[in-house]
């Protein structure tokens, strides 16, 4: 309309839009509109463009938390007529995905069978699974400049399925290791003291960024640190895993905890299972947590070359 007569009222316009197409919920949708322009054109530091982020400072979650209870109050106000309803819930999306694309990293949980996410980042899924019960719904196909909705959704769920562990004991000494994330050793308690340091993120772990892993080439994170192992053997006092990898090397390795002594071991047989001969070394990544520091040990080597 604007178009047609550029003397209009913009505000008159908005009004009679909102009316129309929301009905008696029009302005929840209106308060919405409103403070979502006020922040943007309050921040000095803006200039909007195709690129302006969902993570941009003027949709702050406080923001956000605000818009989720405008439209609570506005799908409830339209139980009593689908269309409208619809509408208000397709209007719902831009503040469902800024969320989604605020969300943290996944904090995971140990229990005693897997790596579980935590509460908090359920209520991350369950926010997904209502994105894309309304997007089918009015249609959406495509989401962020070209990529599919499906191939969207797979990207945000990825992850965060629970991660079965493997337990391994003998009297003083309990390890835990994940084949399913590179086979890395996730905890290693003796006598009930932690000696394995893994990362907090958010109200969880990081298992990710901690433990024993191994890497396949000298690289910086070369295959084999993250990659699923398959469990070949398993006791109650040991493990043994495979890993086969994208750069034609295969791991092999074996943990076992001693019969009596608070000692862990661990072999590993790196194979070149490839068509071409490769120039190669392999690489370990303990990160122990240690209260006393000074007193520590290191030994490399064995016998005399210890």
């Amino acid at each position: 309309k604007l178009l047609w007569n550029p003397e209009r009222n913009v505000d008159e316009l908005i009004d009679e839009f909102c009316r129309a197409y929301y009905g008696n919920c029009w302005k929840l949708i209106r308060a919405y509109i409103d403070d979502t322009h006020s922040r943007a054109l309050g921040d000095p530091g803006l200039h909007m463009t195709i690129w302006t982020p969902p993570t941009a400072p003027f949709q702050t979650d406080e923001a956000l938390a605000m818009y989720a209870g405008l439209f609570d109050e506005a799908e409830a106000m339209m139980q009593g007529d689908p269309v409208r309803l619809e509408r208000v819930q397709k209007a719902r999306l831009p503040i469902m995905y800024s969320k989604l694309a605020r969300r943290p990293a996944p904090a995971w949980q140990l229990t005693d069978t897997a790596l579980v996410t935590t509460p908090a980042y359920q209520r991350v899924q369950e926010l997904v699974n209502r994105f894309e019960e309304i997007a089918r719904k009015v249609g959406v196909t495509r989401v962020s400049e070209g990529g599919s909705l499906d191939d969207w959704l797979t990207n945000v769920r990825s992850g965060v399925e629970p991660i079965p562990v493997v337990r391994i004991k003998n009297g003083s000494v309990e390890a835990v290791v994940v084949p399913g994330l590179g086979g890395r050793i996730l905890s290693l308690k003796c006598n009930g003291q932690e000696f394995m340091d893994v990362a907090a993120s958010g109200d969880g772990l990081d298992p990710r960024a901690g433990g024993y892993k191994e890497f396949s080439e000298m690289g910086y994170q070369s295959p084999g640190w993250v990659e699923p192992y398959t469990v070949v053997e398993q006791t109650e006092r040991s493990i043994v895993l495979e890993g086969a990898f994208q750069n034609g090397l295969k791991f092999h390795r074996w943990h076992e905890l001693d019969e009596q002594k608070p000692v862990l071991r661990v072999a590993t047989t790196l194979t070149n299972v490839g068509g071409a001969a490769k120039s190669t070394g392999m690489r370990t990544h303990p990160c122990f947590y240690l209260k006393d520091a000074v007193g520590a040990k290191l030994r490399l080597g064995a016998g005399a070359t210890v």
